[in-house]
């Protein structure tokens, strides 16, 4: 439906590959590089911003976006989400099962996983509060990428003070999580919820520290004042 369109997209992407940073991500953060162009995300965020069509409603943007995730290019995807982002003003509650389909179906990776998470999702739970629940489900999703989803989408809601109580309920349910990137996630969540609410995520690690994971501990614990960090981890 929109072939011209994607097809000017990838000349832009095919003209910025950076074949060295391509190598650097697979052998740094062990990607699969194989659906990745090797385009850095700032000339990324420049194209998406660049192509953006303002004009177009809601439903026609997220048409086009789930064109481009269907082609499996990495850059594709980044650019779907943050055009997706883009909508925000314009989230309805039935696009919650678009965003839901789009995790389950096309990402296939941390990185791609927390742009949509972080991006859309979180902007969605922060305008549809009534969701956010749904993370706890998420936790018992056979897809990993799903499991890490359930942290990451509450992470700009617990940056704006909200959700504790639901990253607390999230955490619970990954303490038996075996996939390192879905423990990183769990902690990454505590982290951030400790810049806010440091007595309480303090008082949970305490909590919990015999039974959490020790990655989701390290990452939780980051943030924390010294003492209250050398508590939590001794």
């Amino acid at each position: 439906m929109y072939p011209d369109f994607i097809e000017n997209i990838q000349k832009e992407l095919e003209a910025n590959i950076d074949q060295d940073y391509r190598n650097t991500i697979r052998d740094h953060f062990q990607m699969n590089v194989d659906s990745f162009l090797g385009v850095r995300m700032p000339i990324v965020r420049q194209i998406a911003t660049r192509e953006f069509d303002k004009t177009k409603k809601i439903n026609e943007i997220l048409s086009i976006c789930e064109e481009l995730l269907n082609t499996g290019i990495y850059e594709h995807k980044i650019i779907a989400f943050l055009w997706a982002q883009k909508c925000k003003k314009d989230f309805l509650p039935e696009h919650f099962n678009t965003f839901y389909r789009w995790l389950s179906e096309y990402v296939n990776d941390w990185s791609d996983c927390d742009t949509l998470c972080t991006n859309v999702l979180g902007e969605f739970l922060f305008i549809y509060l009534e969701f956010a629940p749904q993370m706890e489900k998420w936790t018992n999703s056979k897809n990993k990428r799903v499991r890490r989803g359930a942290a990451v989408s509450l992470i700009l809601g617990l940056r704006r003070g909200i959700f504790l109580k639901t990253a607390f309920n999230v955490a619970d349910k990954l303490l038996d999580e075996k996939e390192d990137l879905v423990l990183k996630a769990s902690g990454w969540m505590l982290k951030e919820a400790s810049k806010s609410f440091q007595k309480e995520v303090f008082d949970y690690l305490m909590e919990n520290k015999e039974v959490m994971p020790r990655i989701t501990l390290c990452y939780a614990a980051e943030k924390m004042p010294g003492k209250m960090r050398a508590e939590i981890m001794k």
